[in-house]
């Protein structure tokens, strides 16, 4: 009965598609002559992962956020939490996820937005005690595309100056350990009563 069939079929996907597999899907069905039924299932295994919308940020920091490969079977929620670990690394704007098919294999495309990371900030400060005080902060959140960064800092007034290099990755290479080196100078007279 080719109403069973079909039945049985949709629900094969069905349990396919709770289990996260949501690019499952069913190529050919056909019986041979003792009436046994074959069934080819292509379990939506990855071909390939493009990264496009980057212009400053390298291929391999997003990549290294994203945990599906080529060559693994497409999960869902595998797919949400890399986007939302792109989206965290506070370098884009938005991030999102494309599924197209190439030679029926499915092909991902992670479409992103990069924000500005080249940033000046200005400050002023002003006390009875130190008077007027100025700070100036310039730093590249993104520093050639590496997903690290490089900022110099400078405060000072009449009585007080500060100066801070520094250098820092959140995530060194593709392990999770952190990275800070900083270089400070600094000069600051007290009143001593």
């Amino acid at each position: 009965d080719r109403g069973a069939v079909e039945k049985g079929l949709e629900r094969g996907l069905r349990l396919y598609r709770a289990r996260g597999y949501s690019l499952a899907r069913i190529e050919a069905t056909r019986f041979d002559t003792t009436g046994r039924l074959s069934i080819t299932v292509n379990e939506g295994i990855i071909s390939k992962i493009i990264v496009e919308g980057g212009v400053r940020t390298q291929d391999y920091i997003v990549l290294r956020e994203f945990p599906l490969e080529p060559g693994d079977v497409f999960e869902i929620d595998k797919a949400r939490r890399g986007i939302t670990n792109i989206s965290s690394t506070k370098l884009f704007e938005y991030v999102y996820l494309e599924v197209a098919y190439d030679g029926g294999k499915p092909v991902l495309t992670i479409r992103l937005k990069e924000r500005p990371s080249q940033l000046m900030r200005f400050g002023l400060r002003a006390d009875n005690e130190r008077n007027l005080q100025g700070s100036i902060d310039i730093r590249d959140e993104n520093f050639r595309g590496s997903g690290m960064e490089l900022g110099l800092n400078v405060i000072g007034g009449s009585r007080n100056k500060e100066a801070v290099l520094e250098y820092r990755a959140s995530r060194l290479f593709d392990t999770y350990l952190t990275f800070n080196v900083g270089v400070l100078a600094s000069s600051y007279d007290t009143y001593v009563y």
